[in-house]
């Protein structure tokens, strides 16, 4: 009998002998439950912890925004005289439109501004310097601290710049300078854009633009293979360019044609036909109806009104050198008639170096409806010297010649490049018509320097 019980007892010490994991927790008298109790704030907060960093890091971009908008801001009020008082209020107003909450600051000193003199380049610039704090959220880290603030720094100063001689005078429109496709815009001299759009010049598809500077009152905006090459720092979100000839006064067209077709199109120079055409006694001429140029066309010095659509083909040559206007007018305005200059014609076009109309080459009626789009596409047979100008419709360009020294300026409600275009400022030959070689602009930009 005895022997049996030992048999039958050593089975059950076996089963004891490899019990379940339960059983030996069991067995400790409920001490994991108390280190599980202890150490799971501790793992909890730790990763808490990395999930409040996180935030932080996404926060800190935020901040660096809401500095470079209120130093630039700020720097642009410095540069148009502002005191003191105005300054800071600038920053603080612009830092606010970016997310900047002054309330949350207990202090009251979470914005500070200063203006010192640093170098840039090899110059030095008067700079406005921030530094912009904000209190960040504690979800999981109020466990362990009861504040941390995030800082961001930015200065910014003004700087000499080049001219500008491109500018869109749209205030809203999504690319109201655009370069698109295959073109390469070697402009030589700056680019500007008054839009306030994120996109407000836009540079896509495998665009090129080379200018210097590059200037938008919103974003600019590149977008596929496209590319800037520029000299100076991008100018996204600057002052407005104004317009250089917003006082212009536009002469008074003749009551009477000069030059008066009564075939569609009214006025035509036939592929081998080689014309001439001349300003009356007064220095105008009126050309009424739509004018298609095929063939020669010489337009000697003067200013010519086209009441009606102006077109040039590929075959064409037009000579109007030594001092001409083309100004496209409507009787009344709402009638003004549009450009089309198709590319291969052969285009060379002086503007006068004397009033009333110094300096431009190809203007448009001031009153004339918006909405139209106008086209230059010469190639590189074009050769205009002087401004384009057209206050309310859209430009579209194509053509310059790197190989000629020129001097062209476009101002326009909107200006789209879109194939290979070159354009100069050279200043003789701005001199000798009369423009302004200081552009649309240029002189004092405000950048961010650090």
């Amino acid at each position: 009998m005895s022997n049996r019980r030992i048999i039958d007892a050593a089975p059950r010490a076996s089963k004891r002998s490899g019990g379940s994991f339960k059983q030996f927790l069991r067995q400790q008298g409920g001490s994991i439950a108390i280190y599980a109790a202890l150490t799971l704030p501790v793992v909890a907060g730790i990763a808490g912890f990395g999930l409040d960093t996180s935030v932080w890091y996404a926060m800190k971009r935020d901040v660096q925004g809401m500095a470079d908008a209120a130093a630039v801001a700020a720097a642009q009020t410095k540069m148009q005289g502002g005191t003191s008082a105005e300054i800071l209020t600038a920053a603080n107003t612009e830092a606010a439109r970016n997310g900047y909450d002054a309330a949350a600051c207990p202090d009251a000193s979470c914005l500070v501004l200063s203006e010192v003199d640093v170098d840039y380049g090899s110059d030095k610039t008067e700079t406005i310097q921030v530094t912009v704090r904000q209190e960040a959220p504690l979800r999981f880290s109020s466990l362990f601290m009861d504040a941390v603030y995030i800082s961001s720094y930015a200065s910014a100063g003004t700087q000499m710049f080049g001219a500008q001689c491109v500018l869109a005078l749209n205030e809203t429109s999504k690319g109201a300078v655009t370069f698109s496709g295959n073109t390469t815009a070697d402009v030589g001299c700056g680019v500007a854009s008054n839009s306030d759009h994120e996109y407000s010049i836009d540079v896509k598809g495998s665009a090129t633009l080379v200018a210097n500077p590059v200037q938008a009152h919103g974003g600019i905006g590149i977008s596929g293979s496209g590319t800037i090459d520029s000299d100076y720092p991008l100018l996204p979100f600057s002052g407005k360019v104004a317009d250089p000839y917003a006082s212009f006064v536009m002469p008074s067209m003749p009551a009477t044609c000069k030059y008066d077709g009564s075939t569609t199109p009214d006025i035509t120079v036939g592929p081998s036909d080689n014309d001439l055409f001349q300003p009356d006694g007064t220095g105008y001429a009126r050309l009424c109806g739509d004018v298609l140029i095929q063939g020669d066309a010489t337009f000697e010095p003067g200013i010519y009104f086209f009441d009606g659509d102006f077109e040039i083909r590929s075959t064409a040559n037009v000579q109007a050198t030594g001092g001409v206007t083309f100004i496209m007018m409507g009787d009344p305005s709402a009638d003004t008639g549009n450009v089309t200059w198709n590319g291969g014609a052969t285009i060379e076009l002086d503007a006068p170096d004397v009033p009333p109309t110094e300096g431009m080459a190809l203007i448009q009626d001031l009153n004339a409806p918006s909405g139209a789009t106008n086209k230059i596409t010469g190639g590189s047979g074009q050769i205009i010297n002087g401004v384009i100008y057209f206050r309310n419709q859209k430009i579209e360009f194509t053509g310059g010649s790197d190989a000629v020294d020129s001097c062209v300026q476009i101002i326009g409600d909107e200006v789209e490049f879109t194939g290979d275009s070159v354009l100069e400022n050279d200043s003789g030959v701005c001199e000798n018509v009369g423009v302004n070689t200081n552009g649309t602009g240029g002189g004092l930009q405000v950048v961010l320097v650090r």
